[in-house]
């Protein structure tokens, strides 16, 4: 009966929808910056948009990172004003996040 128990857990598991709030790893991890990093980012206002739980754990919304990466300069302007609208790669990061999901 466990093992009946256990794939019904799978199944839920598989099926839940991705959350739509980061942790501060996550965010780190898709970054591919360190945790002190983004900490100084956030220090000084420069990082996405992010909200304090009751428990003290910040979480940023996908959508708010995405937007957040999307109005960053661009790399090879050299204009402190100038916003990326790159979109080399055509998948959000949300859809990125779930094949990363499915890998694991």
């Amino acid at each position: 009966m466990s093992s009946k128990r256990e794939c019904s857990q799978d199944q839920k598991k598989a099926n839940r929808k991705p959350s739509p709030w980061l942790t501060i790893d996550q965010i780190c991890e898709e970054l591919g910056v360190v945790r002190a990093t983004y900490d100084r980012w956030r220090a000084n206002g420069q990082a996405a948009p992010a909200k304090r739980l009751p428990g003290g754990q910040i979480r940023t919304r996908v959508e708010d990172l995405q937007a957040w990466l999307d109005n960053l300069p661009d790399a090879n302007d050299s204009r402190p004003d100038a916003l990326t609208r790159d979109n080399g790669d055509a998948r959000s990061f949300e859809h990125r996040s779930c094949e990363a999901e499915t890998a694991s």
